[in-house]
């Protein structure tokens, strides 16, 4: 099995280390695929030196802004891995995040969608808010036909947490 996991960025270069380094730090080996939908932070020139250096990291520049659809769409098609990850650049992992991940899904060699829970921190990685587990234990399965009707009860019942 492999994994790619996407980031995208825009002008966040000091955020944008982060995520990379998590990604690159995962205790299962995955291609990291960059799409910096055009920075102008010094961003280019960080990525073409981390490129040299870690063969594992792939960096696209957008040609032009796209916005972060298009460069997600752009990153999952450069992408050589079976499963992405996709990966904001405000956002980092948890070492073992794509281990976990490729131990559920051999759990389900039928799944085609695979989740983690997210937790929120302050700028001292204090948590502040963690997403709502849809299931016990590590691993919940959502069959392929319940899986829009499963995405909006989460939904449902992370807004309820929060009170909206």
């Amino acid at each position: 099995m492999n994994f790619s996991i996407v980031i995208t960025t825009y002008n966040r270069l000091t955020l944008l280390k982060r995520a990379v380094r998590s990604a690159c730090r995962q205790t299962f080996p995955c291609e990291v695929v960059v799409v910096d939908d055009c920075s102008t932070d010094g961003t280019q020139e960080y990525m073409q030196d981390l490129c040299s250096r870690v063969p594992q990291v792939i960096y696209h520049r957008n040609s032009e802004n796209f916005g972060h659809s298009e460069s997600v769409n752009q990153g999952v098609q450069i992408a050589t891995g079976d499963w992405i990850k996709p990966l904001d650049d405000d956002d980092y992992l948890a070492i073992d995040c794509i281990e976990v991940m490729v131990d559920a899904i051999a759990l389900r060699p039928q799944a085609v969608l695979c989740s983690a829970q997210a937790l929120q921190v302050d700028e001292n990685e204090r948590p502040l808010y963690v997403t709502y587990s849809m299931g016990q234990g590590l691993v919940c399965y959502i069959p392929q036909e319940d899986i829009h009707r499963g995405m909006l009860l989460e939904s449902h019942l992370s807004r309820s947490a929060k009170g909206n």
